[in-house]
């Protein structure tokens, strides 16, 4: 089903966090001590950074809101998994153990909000909780920087200004810029390696400078300014032996599991 408008905020928070929960789940099983503290840490600052403001939203419009609509027992377990992811990452000393008790709570959570409670209520939730939602996240937009509803009227986001917004607060290398319907563009930067894993969604990469090997189910094939990258929804792709100058645009578009050919 189609995602409202309003919601889009918090699904695009639920991208990045399947994202976060795949990496820890890939360090957790390496059992590596240095990955293990290395994506403990990434999900901590992801929780002050990204989790932890998406989950006072939902709190504050989106809970409230199916306790409205006499659906408590969603709002109680989103509640609970709040409370239980916050506290798993509060643990002072990191274990592989932990972190994949992390990683599954976090995909199963997410999944739980896009494929059961979105589909089920977004056409019922007051239009009031909406509007806060959405106002909640052109605030967050506001305060990181120039708002993607000003690129959106301009119709032109300039690569300087994306690439001066790099890094992001904890040192992210990729930074969303422009927003419009279901399309949803970053700038993506990588320095060294190029640590993602498969997207929920298709998306393309439009190459602005640097060149390298780009590696997908289709082989590994060298690129460089110009080219288009295509990246079908769940196929594992990345960046390799890459210049350290490497910026591309990044777009995200469609529905959850990609679209037909």
């Amino acid at each position: 089903m189609k995602r409202r408008t309003e919601l889009r905020g918090l699904s695009e928070d639920h991208h990045h966090a399947l994202a976060l929960a795949h990496r820890c789940e890939i360090a957790a099983r390496a059992r590596e001590p240095v990955e293990v503290q290395c994506l403990w840490d990434e999900a901590t600052r992801a929780l002050a950074a990204e989790l932890e403001p998406h989950f006072r939203i939902e709190e504050r419009f989106l809970l409230p809101a199916l306790d409205e609509m006499e659906e408590s027992q969603m709002a109680e377990r989103i509640r609970g998994e709040h409370a239980e992811l916050r506290h798993l990452l509060a643990q002072e000393r990191p274990s592989a153990t932990r972190l994949a008790v992390f990683a599954e709570l976090l995909a199963r959570h997410v999944r739980y909000e896009e494929r059961e409670v979105f589909e089920r209520t977004q056409h019922r939730i007051p239009t009031l909780a909406l509007e806060g939602i959405a106002a909640a996240y052109e605030e967050r937009d506001r305060r990181s920087g120039r708002s993607l509803a000003e690129y959106d009227a301009a119709r032109r986001v300039p690569f300087g200004e994306a690439l001066a917004s790099l890094p992001g607060p904890d040192g992210e290398r990729y930074r969303e810029r422009f927003r419009h319907g279901s399309l949803r563009v970053e700038i993506y930067a990588p320095r060294g390696q190029d640590p993602q894993t498969p997207h929920s969604r298709d998306e393309a990469y439009v190459v602005v400078r640097g060149r390298g090997q780009y590696v997908s189910d289709a082989g590994r094939q060298p690129f460089g300014p110009g080219d288009l990258l295509f990246a079908p929804a769940g196929v594992e792709h990345r960046f390799e032996d890459f210049t350290d100058d490497l910026a591309v645009w990044v777009l995200f578009y469609g529905p959850e599991g990609g679209e037909k050919a």
